[in-house]
Parts: C-alpha cells; sequence; structure tokens
C-alpha cells in the first residue's frame, strides 16, 4: 500500500503516521476497495 510506505518515511514518528494511516483505512473499510490505493484515496 503506496499510502502507508509513504507515511513511514516521513520520519522518525513512524508510529503515529502508521496509527492516522490505520484509523484512515479502518474508517474506509466499510467500503471494499475504497483507500487502498494513492489514486483512489485522492479521488475520495
Amino acid at each position: 500500500m503506496p499510502v502507508i510506505s509513504c507515511k513511514l518515511k516521513q520520519g522518525p514518528p513512524a508510529r503515529s503516521n502508521f496509527k492516522t494511516t490505520t484509523l484512515q483505512l479502518s474508517q474506509w473499510d466499510t467500503s471494499p476497495g475504497i483507500g487502498l490505493s494513492s489514486e483512489t484515496k485522492s479521488s475520495y
């Protein structure tokens, strides 16, 4: 998943970024396919 990779590469606070990403993914978990790619994330 490119979204998680980008956030983890931002710097030392990787845990905070990972928590934020996980939160966003759980919010989108109700709709299959949404949030799986950066392109989908930007369109929604």
